[in-house]
């Protein structure tokens, strides 16, 4: 069981408290591991932050993504997500 999250912003700055506040409600679900993608699609820019606390208070980005990982199978750093091919 994981948990899922996002916002998606028609303007280029989004408040990144929003979505740390979206991922620990459903810390329940995923509570060995957290991570959160920022995506800014003016220059097609993408951050993967490994923790809430490598955010800036407002994001230059159109969409905010966070992920809540339970350990299940893999339980090493290499199952950390989100992924970014």
């Amino acid at each position: 069981m994981c948990g899922i999250a996002g916002i998606l912003s028609r303007t280029n700055y989004l408040d990144s408290e929003l979505i740390i506040s979206m991922n620990d409600a459903i810390r329940h679900r995923g509570p060995d591991d957290e991570g959160f993608l920022s995506y800014n699609s003016g220059n097609n820019s993408v951050k993967l932050h490994d923790s809430h606390e490598s955010f800036s208070p407002v994001e230059n980005c159109n969409l905010l993504f966070g992920h809540r990982r339970l350990s299940i199978l893999d339980l090493s750093k290499s199952g950390h997500q989100p992924f970014v091919k």
